[in-house]
């Protein structure tokens, strides 16, 4: 019993942590987007042209 409880802990544990890097990832996209938003913004300002 206990190793069945155990097994199934692991896998929990890693789709937990798969999950987790998806977050991550997604983050880092939603920044890198909000980053060009942010340079297209200063592109198209006065203040450069």
């Amino acid at each position: 019993m206990l190793l069945v409880t155990t097994s199934m802990t692991y896998r929990q544990i890693m789709i937990t942590q798969k999950f987790a890097e998806k977050v991550v990832y997604t983050l880092q996209a939603y920044n890198a987007i909000g980053d060009l938003t942010a340079y297209s913004s200063k592109a198209e300002s006065e203040e450069f042209r």
